[in-house]
């Protein structure tokens, strides 16, 4: 699952919208009113969503660890910490933005919701 939102901590004069990818167990959609926990998965510097590419065998194969009883049910989110300027590492800036408000508080109302 793909989302973009928008958050008001980063140059949008450089990157208008941001996406994250966005892992929901099995039950997700037939669970209603049960809580999951939420783990973030940083990727490296200058990696951006390129290292994401194989997104879908990822959760095809944590589909089959929760199956298995391996490893249990979870939200995932993988945010592109990338800004304009290939890099981030997640801190605030002035000249590209707040990606640490971006993960700490954009990112936790989006899997809250």
């Amino acid at each position: 699952m793909f989302m973009q939102f928008r958050s008001n901590g980063i140059c949008w004069a450089t990157r208008p919208t941001n996406v994250c990818l966005v892992y929901l167990p099995p039950s997700y959609d037939v669970s209603t009113g049960k809580h999951y926990p939420t783990i973030y998965i940083l990727h490296g510097f200058s990696l951006g969503r390129d290292v994401l590419d194989d997104w879908a065998s990822v959760a095809k194969e944590w589909d089959k660890l929760i199956a298995a009883c391996q490893i249990q049910e979870m939200i995932a989110v993988i945010p592109n910490g990338q800004d304009a300027y290939r890099g981030s590492f997640y801190t605030n800036s002035e000249v590209a933005g707040n990606y640490e408000d971006y993960i700490a508080k954009d990112g936790k109302q989006l899997t809250s919701q």
